[in-house]
């Protein structure tokens, strides 16, 4: 699953995303369950 924002203020442009992976990429049985996580942030200029 993805989420995110973005904000463009005159010739900046500002982002921000969440990813949560659904899938246990654990191996181990007898673990908790692990899920891919990531936070993204990012700033640019239009030209």
């Amino acid at each position: 699953m993805v989420g995110g924002a973005g904000l463009n203020i005159s010739m900046f442009r500002f982002s921000a995303r969440y990813v949560l992976g659904l899938s246990n990429i654990s191996e181990i049985p007898e673990q908790d369950k692990w899920k891919n996580q990531a936070l993204q942030f990012s700033v640019g200029v239009a030209f």
